[in-house]
């Protein structure tokens, strides 16, 4: 079938068959339904839908206090799914306790289609960009640590707080954790060199290919080649 895959959960079969129609009618040909919790939970690992409707007050979920939150708490244990809420209640108790599950959605009943497919809609684009969000950190991540140039990154105070392997094996340092929370001053050979490093980095906001001489942690002499940015809000630099 075409379009994204989305599982239904809901006990109460016919309320389940008019969503399902409901869904069928403004576009989503690709619908399953489970009728308990335990049933969902299956399909869930089995088909892995794009997306899930939870009705809050769903029984059956093999618990006497399981509902409709406590299943959506074990899908998020078990797959990165958005659930969106089709609830008749909305109660401050029962919201509060929803969004401990981060949901995408929360309908009420009665509701009507265009609504539905709005919060759908919605729901799949933000955790979309939400994944290609994570992608894109994780890639940033595993360039930061594999980069074979010392990166680092040091607040307003000059305390260092990330650096990458190649910083650390650079300096001197035994790991990043030895590296981090080190003084960026420290390094340089006087209070004087680091005052007129910074004092060029407010100036030019830039350096590239920067030559300064920097001390190793042992304090033996290290010469390097840097290219620095300096972060600025309302022209201080952060």
């Amino acid at each position: 079938m075409n379009g994204p895959g989305i599982l239904i959960v809901e006990d109460e079969i016919i309320v389940a068959l008019d969503i399902q129609s409901s869904l069928e009618r403004i576009g989503y040909g690709n619908v399953r339904i489970a009728s308990d919790g335990v049933q969902a939970l299956e399909m869930v690992e089995e088909e892995a839908p794009d997306l899930i409707l939870m009705d809050i007050l769903l029984k059956g979920a093999g618990a006497d206090t399981a509902d409709g939150v406590s299943i959506a708490l074990m899908v998020k244990e078990r797959r990165d799914i958005p659930i969106i809420y089709i609830t008749a209640y909305a109660d401050d108790t029962t919201l509060q306790r929803a969004k401990l599950t981060q949901p995408y959605g929360y309908i009420l009943k009665p509701f009507e289609e265009r609504e539905l497919r709005t919060t759908i809609e919605m729901a799949l684009y933000k955790h979309r960009m939400e994944n290609e969000l994570r992608k894109s950190e994780e890639r940033y991540r595993r360039f930061f640590e594999e980069d074979l140039t010392g990166d680092f990154i040091v607040d307003g105070n000059g305390v260092i707080v990330t650096c990458n392997p190649a910083f650390a094996r650079i300096f001197g340092f035994s790991s990043t954790d030895e590296a981090i929370g080190t003084g960026f001053p420290l390094l340089f050979p006087s209070v004087t060199d680091w005052e007129s490093f910074i004092r060029s980095i407010r100036e030019n906001r830039m350096l590239v290919y920067h030559e300064r001489e920097l001390r190793r942690a042992d304090g033996s002499p290290l010469y390097i080649v840097t290219n620095t940015t300096g972060v600025f809000d309302g022209g201080r630099l952060v």
